[in-house]
């Protein structure tokens, strides 16, 4: 599972735009990271909100 930090600047970030913030933490979590299955985990959320928005 990935989880987000929520700040109240995220919280108002998300409620502009689902899309785009989704899009924005999936993709930084997706090339910072070192471990396969969270990169696995990151395509899938992009994959899932591409469908969804």
């Amino acid at each position: 599972m990935i989880v987000v930090n929520t700040t109240q600047k995220n919280a108002d970030k998300f409620n502009e735009n689902p899309k785009n913030f989704l899009l924005a933490e999936a993709m930084k979590i997706f090339t910072e990271s070192n471990d396969e299955n969270t990169k696995l985990q990151a395509l899938e959320l992009i994959c899932k909100v591409e469908r969804t928005y």
